[in-house]
């Protein structure tokens, strides 16, 4: 949550969901207080916000209330949403995977998710380099989750990985 707005407890939300809709279809929603505990909350209303969403909670009916859960994660129960495909995945199964080429060779962890309009970018870290790895069908060969590790096939120019 980056910080209320206005003065009847709406949220200002920087969110990673597929929608401003997937808050509506959760329901509820947990935000961590101060003392680092879970607090539920019911969503009342969604909409989007500049490049943001505004979300209206119950229980926070004004900005002193809201501000408390200032930098706060909102966090939902993941049987609140469900999946398209098989091979769909929630961002927070992808983060922190290891990331392999086909041939064995390590590439990084991957560390951040970036939405752009044609697909997802995963950016993928080692201790010396950072990598921008499209999330398509034909870069992404093999998620498996049990394991802890995404398999690609690099495009060409893709990756320099120990100087080849």
């Amino acid at each position: 949550m980056r910080r209320p707005h206005g003065l009847k407890g709406l949220l200002v939300v920087e969110s990673y969901a597929e929608s401003w809709e997937s808050f509506l279809k959760a329901g509820s929603v947990f935000l961590a207080d101060a003392s680092g505990g879970l607090k539920e909350f019911r969503v009342s209303s969604a909409k989007p916000y500049k490049q943001a969403l505004l979300l209206k909670l119950e229980g926070l009916d004004s900005v002193e209330q809201a501000g408390a859960f200032r930098g706060s994660n909102i966090m939902a129960k993941k049987k609140s949403f469900k999946k398209a495909r098989e091979d769909e995945f929630f961002w927070f199964e992808l983060l922190g995977l290891e990331v392999y080429c086909e041939d064995g060779s390590y590439v990084g962890r991957l560390k951040q998710i970036i939405p752009t309009p044609a697909n997802d970018v995963y950016v993928v870290r080692n201790k010396e380099q950072e990598y921008l790895i499209p999330a398509t069908t034909e870069v992404v060969r093999e998620v498996d989750l049990m394991r802890g590790r995404m398999i690609i096939s690099p495009l060409d120019g893709m990756l320099e990985i120990d100087g080849n």
